[in-house]
């Protein structure tokens, strides 16, 4: 409840601190095309972070069908939008478990998803930050790429299912020194 609280109060800082109006002038200056391709990556963005999921879920050894990863993940989206924190986000877990996936495995998705967000929106300020300030472009990626090992190594140790899915003929001891 504090949470909730201390988010509704940001919310109305930030609406009473910002000029509406200037905010709307700059709005109606985009060019239509933008809002329109901005508004069409929407549902490119769900499908695809759906079909994340999709795998992640045949990755520990659940065979459902793409509908019933999408209906999930989307669900889960909408109670992680309307909860503090993204709370709700954690629906998927007993929902997977009662689709016979274990807690641990449950969880472990559920964090390596939410991760691998954090892992694109990485990539998304490495790229930024490239381009807008060129010589700190070496830390950047060094930065990404040492999300991007994290990223792998979790998958490699939480996930035996996962890593035969990836690659089914390495082992983990040489599937970590491969990628180090």
């Amino acid at each position: 409840m504090m949470l909730k609280a201390i988010g509704v109060l940001l919310f109305c800082c930030i609406l009473l601190t910002i000029d509406v109006r200037h905010a709307l002038e700059v709005m109606l200056r985009l060019p239509p095309l933008s809002i329109i391709l901005t508004l069409a990556l929407f549902p490119a963005i769900y499908l695809l972070k759906s079909w994340r999921w999709h795998v992640l879920v045949r990755g520990v050894g659940k065979q459902e069908p793409f509908a019933s990863s999408f209906s999930l993940y989307m669900s889960s989206l909408f109670l992680g939008i309307a909860t503090p924190g993204k709370m709700g986000e954690a629906l998927k877990i007993p929902a997977l478990v009662r689709k016979g996936v274990s807690w641990k495995d449950a969880v472990l998705l559920t964090i390596l998803d939410r991760a691998l967000d954090v892992l694109v929106l990485t990539v998304a300020l490495v790229a930024a930050g490239a381009v807008l300030f060129p010589p700190t472009a070496a830390a950047l990626m060094a930065g990404l790429v040492a999300a991007g090992i994290l990223i792998v190594l979790m998958i490699a140790a939480f996930f035996p299912r996962m890593r035969r899915f990836l690659s089914p003929d390495l082992s983990l001891k040489t599937w970590t020194v491969s990628i180090l």
